[in-house]
């Protein structure tokens, strides 16, 4: 990659792209870099006809598709901070985005979640998103909103035309999100477009997006890091992304093939789906490279199956905060190694050390301690919370990520948990406190905690509530006020009555004995499937 490009926004990756080399397989299309930057460019000159500035915020509802990703290249020239918006979310959570973010544009589809989420916000309170102006709909839009509210057609904007021009610069907002951590209230991380741009770049050169004939296949949401990681790395080597709305094992088996991909980032619980679609040896002959996130820790006989199907995995580290892939481990590893997250990171510039998070000392190699990290491919920082911003550095700039690692001889380090239990659940960081405090609104509940627990359908919350006296327990009642109020995967997947929360005393304090809840969880579960 240029210079200019490194040193500019996220558009400027395709800048120098061969107008008749594509860029996007998708569906039945095939769209080229050309396309891409003209509908951009469009939609830039027509978002600021509608009078968008350098410095707003335009929030993206949208699945995986061609349309997300020129909406983000449109925000980068704009100069426009884009807030991702998970498509699974709620009205409350949606609600909650635009109005921290003041967000002024909203881009959703009217038949996206079979309408679902136009049907939200035309149930919100407009006093709550007062700095919404404009809604904005792909595809076939009749849809009218009850309170005043501009409305419009994508493609409208588009057409709006207008000169050609660049208002981004290097250190404006590229993207903000949300990431689940200790309190109900997500933290909001604001990335920039110069460091975006450069972990792009170190992105595509550590994963060797640069060599002959690679094509990326995307499966993953683009609304989370690791998503639009993947996305700003492909952009970056300008090479062709297979890219899927959702992942479906069987589709993208077909894929793979027929477009012969040749890199491929997800989770393992994936590659599990993805290898039992084919008994060929090796199973996908075209693929160099499985990107490997360890979301389903259950899944340990996968790595040998893997190596045995010919499919190459390679550990992945990142976080919201950093974006994914960090750090990669080694080609050239072991394979135990490369099944693990974590690596070396991908910067030249970044480096990573081990403290003990009590006293903050070094601990001593392969001693597990919080991993720290200091690197210019950061957060800019938490939206409108300075004080956790600062938080986050020790006073010698490195960055607390909040998750257990140790590291190895060879100078890598290997990923071990967070230090806070935050759960996953369908591939996504959820804090147990989210779905805590909407059952707590019921008045019965004297206590509640919710962990993971591996089931037939996958990880999935399960609650505790401990009663009150007199009180009994409406499971019924308790996971429909989830579902009202959270993403379906937050929601939990059964709600069970205890007497008591197990606790455990240590030096800082009295905690609760998540294990035990998880184990207790997992016979319960168990017992009922029997009968």
């Amino acid at each position: 990659m240029s210079a200019l490009n490194l040193a500019h926004s996220l558009h400027r990756l395709i800048e120098d792209a061969a107008s008749d080399s594509p860029a996007i397989f998708f569906e039945d299309q095939i769209v080229t870099f050309g396309h891409m930057r003209s509908r951009a460019a469009a939609l830039a000159a027509g978002l600021r006809a509608r009078g968008l500035r350098r410095g707003d915020r335009l929030a993206i509802w949208l699945d995986n598709g061609i349309d997300w990703i020129v909406v983000a290249l449109a925000c980068s020239k704009l100069g426009l901070g884009m807030v991702v918006l998970n498509v699974r979310w709620s009205s409350k959570e949606v609600v909650d985005m635009l109005t921290r973010t003041r967000s002024k544009v909203i881009v959703t589809s009217s038949t996206q979640r079979e309408g679902a989420c136009v049907a939200a916000l035309k149930h919100m309170n407009p006093a709550t998103v007062g700095a919404l102006e404009l809604v904005i709909l792909v595809g076939d839009g009749g849809d009218t909103f009850a309170f005043d509210i501009d409305q419009v057609n994508l493609s409208t904007i588009e057409q709006t035309g207008g000169v050609d021009f660049s208002d981004g610069h290097p250190d404006d907002e590229a993207l903000i999100l949300a990431t689940s951590g200790t309190t109900s209230s997500p933290k909001l991380i604001v990335h920039e477009q110069a460091s975006v741009c450069r972990h792009a770049a170190d992105v595509a050169h550590a994963s060797g997006l640069h060599e002959e004939g690679v094509r990326m296949m995307l499966a993953v949401p683009m609304c989370g890091a690791y998503g639009y990681t993947i996305l700003i790395a492909a952009l970056e080597a300008q090479c062709p992304i297979v890219l899927m709305q959702a992942f479906r094992p069987a589709e993208a088996a077909d894929l793979i093939n027929r477009h012969a991909v040749t890199h491929m980032l997800g989770t393992n619980d994936m590659l599990d789906k993805l290898l039992d679609h084919s008994e060929r040896s090796p199973t996908f002959p075209t693929l160099r490279l499985f990107g490997y996130a360890n979301f389903v820790p259950s899944l340990t006989q996968l790595p040998a199956k893997a190596e045995r199907r010919g499919v190459q995995i390679r550990g992945f580290y990142g976080m919201s905060e950093l974006l994914a892939g960090f750090a990669i481990q080694p080609s050239g590893a072991p394979l135990l190694q490369r099944s693990e997250g974590g690596g070396r990171p991908v910067s030249d510039q970044a480096c990573f050390v081990i403290r003990d998070p009590e006293s903050g000392a070094t601990v001593a190699r392969g001693e597990v301690g919080e991993l720290q990290v200091q690197t210019k491919n950061k957060l800019r920082g938490y939206l409108d919370d300075q004080r956790t911003t600062a938080a986050a550095f020790t006073e010698d700039g490195f960055f607390r990520t909040g998750d257990l690692a140790y590291e190895l001889p060879d100078g890598c380090f290997v990923f071990v948990s967070r230090m806070n239990d935050v759960l996953r659940i369908g591939g996504y960081l959820v804090a147990p406190a989210e779905i805590e405090d909407v059952l707590a609104e019921d008045d019965d509940f004297a206590a509640v905690q919710v962990v993971a627990t591996r089931m037939g359908t996958g990880v999935r919350p399960v609650a505790f509530v401990v009663m009150r006296p007199s009180a009994r327990l409406d499971e019924a009642a308790a996971v429909a006020r989830c579902r009202r109020n959270l993403a379906i995967y937050k929601v939990p997947a059964r709600v069970f009555a205890i007497d008591e929360i197990p606790m455990i005393s240590s030096a800082n304090g009295r905690k609760v004995k998540r294990s035990e809840l998880r184990a207790l969880a997992e016979k319960l579960i168990s017992v009922e499937e029997r009968r």
